[in-house]
């Protein structure tokens, strides 16, 4: 039976398993939905636990291997920091961990690697450093992975001058990187960090300045912390997300000055970000409004409209590829995973304004357009260990990492119409 027959017998109300009797999938498609006018679909054809990490918040893909970066805070050597996959072969696995203070006895584990930036064969993360049974951190830290030999620097940035910057969403743009840090914004050229002479540890000492950055740009954007979750940068602007229980907040700022131009409020969004020329868009995850599944940020004026329907819950992100917009969503013991056509975002759902505290937001903001009017695709596959969290586009493959203890990885695999896909 070819794709094209078996979409149309789905879509005429009879329900089929689909499975890829040839590959190791643990998680065989249980419901699935595609437009007539695609030319295949996709499966899973692939499944890996990786059981050496935990909880992976930051995914990038560089020749042929997919490294993640792992959001646990651990005070010992129990967990690692980043994982290394081969595209081709889900058992080619590395695990690695990094250290703060150098080799010896007094050092301590690098914790919290929330959100990774690739900037050639250099993968870049923040980390910290809790003193071990407390809280609070003694050490903001710039990780720089070498792809090539496999081995770390760690950068030590002074907290008077860069503020908090635990947990900061970082985004590379040519030889700039943009930190939105919890107080201030930065941003650098990130080759100074790669020229010869720099050690393991650079400027490693507890209670020390860390190190000199030359040409760094540093405005502060709010005196009490406010926790950012996710930015992307263009031509002229940083986009950012505060998605915290309290700060739900979105700016528009200067890329040039790093200057804030304006704010608005909306509901919690997910890390994951994409962009347009014209819009923002994000994955909701707000519990008092289950329903919207993605939201679209105006970059002219900053309306917001968006997508909603009845099946959705918490979506974990958004990203593009090709056209098409991939909105991973989670719920009971099930993964599924939304195609999306955002070509026309401004004929979705007008949202409403929110004000700074969601207490005083209304209980249904209503008028939502349904997401199935704007579906190209949906994946909804059961007994799912754990919700899509990441997303990486090789070609016609998709790779996503599970968020659990331990992370899972899948392979979804397109097949063309004029392929044979075994019906059960």
């Amino acid at each position: 039976m070819s794709v094209r027959s078996l979409l149309s017998k789905h879509k005429s109300g009879i329900k089929k398993v689909l499975s890829i009797p040839s590959f190791k999938s643990k998680f065989p498609i249980k419901d699935t939905n595609a437009s007539l006018e695609q030319s295949g679909m996709y499966c899973v054809s692939t499944s890996k636990e990786l059981s050496n990490i935990s909880l992976l918040h930051g995914m990038t893909l560089y020749n042929g291997k997919i490294y993640g970066t792992s959001r646990v805070a651990s005070e010992d050597q129990s967990h690692y920091n980043i994982v290394v996959v081969d595209t081709d072969d889900y058992d080619d696995v590395n695990y690695y961990k990094f250290k703060y203070l150098g080799e010896e006895d007094d050092f301590y584990y690098i914790q919290s690697l929330e959100s990774c930036a690739i900037h050639g064969k250099y993968i870049y993360a923040i980390g910290t450093v809790k003193e071990p049974g407390k809280s609070y951190s003694v050490a903001y830290l710039i990780i720089q992975f070498d792809t090539e030999l496999e081995d770390y620097k760690v950068f030590e940035l002074d907290r008077d001058v860069y503020g908090t910057i635990e947990g900061a969403p970082i985004a590379i743009d040519g030889d700039i990187i943009f930190i939105a840090g919890a107080t201030k914004y930065t941003k650098f050229l990130i080759t100074q960090l790669e020229e010869e002479g720099w050690d393991k540890f650079n400027g490693c000492e507890k209670g020390g300045p860390g190190i000199e950055i030359e040409g760094a740009t540093v405005v502060e954007h709010y005196e009490n912390p406010r926790r950012a979750h996710s930015l992307c940068v263009d031509d002229d602007w940083l986009w950012v997300n505060f998605s915290t229980s309290r700060w739900r907040m979105f700016q528009k700022v200067s890329r040039t000055t790093l200057i804030v131009d304006s704010t608005i409020y909306k509901p919690r969004c997910s890390d994951d970000i994409a962009q347009t020329d014209t819009h923002v868009f994000l994955g909701a995850e707000e519990s008092k409004y289950p329903g919207i599944g993605v939201i679209a940020i105006r970059k002219s004026d900053l309306k917001m409209t968006a997508l909603g329907d009845l099946d959705l819950s918490y979506s974990y992100g958004v990203f593009e590829n090709s056209g098409v917009l991939y909105n991973t969503q989670t719920g009971e013991q099930e993964c599924k995973l939304y195609n999306i056509d955002y070509s026309n975002p401004d004929n979705w759902g007008e949202l409403p304004e929110f004000d700074e505290d969601p207490e005083n937001w209304a209980d249904d903001v209503g008028g939502l357009t349904a997401v199935d009017d704007y579906l190209i695709q949906k994946f909804k596959f059961e007994d799912c260990p754990a919700t899509p969290n990441e997303i990486v586009f090789d070609g016609s493959t998709i790779h996503m990492f599970l968020w659990d203890s331990p992370a899972w990885i899948l392979k979804f695999t397109f097949y063309s119409e004029e392929e044979e896909i075994r019906v059960l």
